[in-house]
């Protein structure tokens, strides 16, 4: 009778401490590089991203991010700056994932230099991204989202997959895959959860 008891108590102490649900305060910067067929051929520009997420209530936050890409594509350099300020709404499905939707300002700088020549277009336009986060174990978060943008007179839609591993509740490493019908984005990250 005692060892019972004794495996439905550590049962139960186990199915709590599986109980994680995603964390929504943090930042995290990450290297990516796209791969993206565009009028010049293809291109794969790199670079820094950061992103940072505030949760204003339970289920409201606050998203953004910036980007900074650069490539060198036959002698011209070319630079890419993209700026994502967002509000979303997050729904707990179970103890452990959520599912959220968030509306987005979008704004991108496209610079590019040949010698003493230098041109650039700056537009702005918005996004909508519905996904999934889920902590799929204790230390392992998995995502998965459509996002739309539309900019100016162009539109895409991006489907992108991560994970993240949490070494601590605070700190944890990730990866993130993005498709799109013209590119793909793949990056590393490293965020911090407060």
């Amino acid at each position: 009778m005692k060892k019972i008891l004794l495996i439905l108590a550590l049962g139960l102490t186990a199915d709590k401490a599986m109980a994680v649900a995603p964390v929504w305060d943090y930042v995290q910067l990450s290297y990516i590089q796209t791969d993206a067929d565009d009028d010049l051929g293809d291109i794969e520009p790199k670079g820094p991203m950061l992103f940072v997420s505030k949760a204003l209530t339970d289920n409201i936050f606050l998203a953004g991010s910036y980007i900074r890409l650069s490539d060198n594509v036959a002698g011209i350099d070319v630079d890419i700056d993209q700026i994502t300020a967002g509000l979303g709404y997050n729904y707990n499905l179970t103890h452990t994932t959520d599912v959220f939707a968030a509306l987005s300002y979008e704004e991108i700088d496209v610079s590019a230099r040949f010698g003493n020549n230098k041109a650039s277009t700056d537009n702005n336009g918005y996004g909508l991204t519905v996904g999934v986060r889920a902590m799929v174990l204790p230390q392992l978060e998995a995502k998965a989202a459509i996002r739309y943008v539309d900019i100016d007179t162009d539109s895409t839609t991006t489907l992108g997959l991560a994970a993240d591993y949490l070494f601590t509740p605070q700190l944890a490493l990730g990866v993130n895959y993005d498709i799109a019908e013209n590119s793909n984005l793949i990056g590393v990250n490293g965020r911090y959860n407060f």
